[in-house]
């Protein structure tokens, strides 16, 4: 099965974080698959669209609590 890859300007107008945010991986956007192609990178529309749906769950580590 062949899954459809899409740039870094398409994740942005599906999911609407800035395009620099999604290159680094912030704002839960690690777990999105990315795929060389020469210089660039691509990522996989089916997680994408999960990812904007929020069906695709984000492993966040647990912060201790606050002593004040």
């Amino acid at each position: 099965m062949i899954r459809k890859k899409i740039t870094t300007r398409k994740v942005h107008e599906i999911t609407g974080l800035a395009p620099s945010t999604i290159r680094a991986g912030k704002a839960g956007t690690h777990v999105l698959t990315r795929v060389k192609h020469g210089r660039t990178y691509r990522y996989i529309l089916d997680e994408v669209e999960a990812f904007a749906e929020g069906k695709l769950k984000v492993k966040r580590a647990k912060q201790p609590p606050l002593n004040i």
